[in-house]
């Protein structure tokens, strides 16, 4: 379709479900009914004001049994080059980080998310010393809401990162994730400063790994994205070249957002490729 002389019917349908949404805003008994394809939404669909009814819902649903996709990454596509990283092959193609917006933490070929190269390659480190003497008091009880802003590895397990401030470091522990960008690293004390403090206390023997590291890239399917160079760097697995390489980098983590909105009925749609 087209989202300037379309009229919204099955036959001059609108290219766009943002087009769609402003020429006719959706009420309640309203149905918007999807071709097959895939919707890019690396910005939110933003709905809001939609006082539907239970008996009387906004759908948003497929047409007949067409495959109707909604994702939130970019394509990656038709200017990669080979080049040798840590002594194997591997596919590099410009990537320009301006801002935040732009970096990504999740790449994926197909259905497939695909591996950051991490450290180490197996397993887990446990942290040495939580240096709770830095640590920011939390506003809410019990202590394990602490903030920590640095902790000490075992030195020999240490890297020296080629580029520290593209590393993430993520600590495993309570029922929390923690994903902290790293602002140095200290191969000599072994000492992990991070860029942002943590949601929840850090403490000895917590689970950690480090995430993005140019070292380690060296396994079929792994990726890394480094911001001094501009460049993501992707180890080609069997079967790729640099012609059929398709990837998609999870560019947005809302697919959709809701304001003011009542019994919003999804059907037949598949949300897929979001960051994070």
């Amino acid at each position: 379709g087209d989202d300037i002389t379309a009229t919204g019917g099955i036959d001059k349908p609108f290219k766009t479900c943002k087009a769609a949404l402003k020429k006719f805003p959706p009420t309640r008994g309203m149905v918007l009914t999807l071709r097959g394809g895939t919707y890019p939404a690396t910005d939110a669909i933003r709905l809001s004001n939609i006082s539907a009814t239970v008996d009387s819902p906004f759908i948003i649903t497929n047409y007949k049994d067409e495959k109707v996709v909604f994702s939130g990454s970019k394509e990656i596509s038709g200017n990669w080059s080979e080049t040798t990283i840590n002594g194997v092959k591997a596919f590099v193609t410009d990537m320009p980080i301006e801002n935040d917006s732009d970096y990504f933490r999740s790449l994926f070929k197909g259905d497939k998310r695909l591996s950051r190269s991490t450290y180490p390659k197996e397993g887990m480190f446990k942290v040495a010393d939580p240096s709770e003497g830095e640590a920011i008091a939390g506003s809410h009880a019990p202590d394990f809401f602490t903030h920590s802003v640095a902790f000490y590895a075992k030195t020999n397990e240490i890297l020296n990162f080629a580029n520290a401030s593209d590393v993430e470091v993520k600590v495993m522990h309570f029922w929390c994730d923690e994903h902290l960008p790293v602002h140095s690293v200290d191969a000599a004390t072994g000492r992990v400063e991070t860029t942002k403090p943590s949601a929840m206390r850090i403490r000895v023997d917590d689970n950690f790994i480090f995430e993005n590291v140019k070292e380690t890239l060296t396994l079929p399917g792994e990726w890394y994205l480094d911001r001094a160079e501009d460049k993501l760097y992707y180890i080609p697995e069997e079967g790729d070249t640099v012609e059929n390489t398709v990837l998609q980098a999870g560019v947005n983590k809302q697919l959709f957002t809701f304001n003011g909105v009542d019994n919003i009925d999804f059907q037949g749609i598949d949300f897929i490729n979001t960051d994070w």
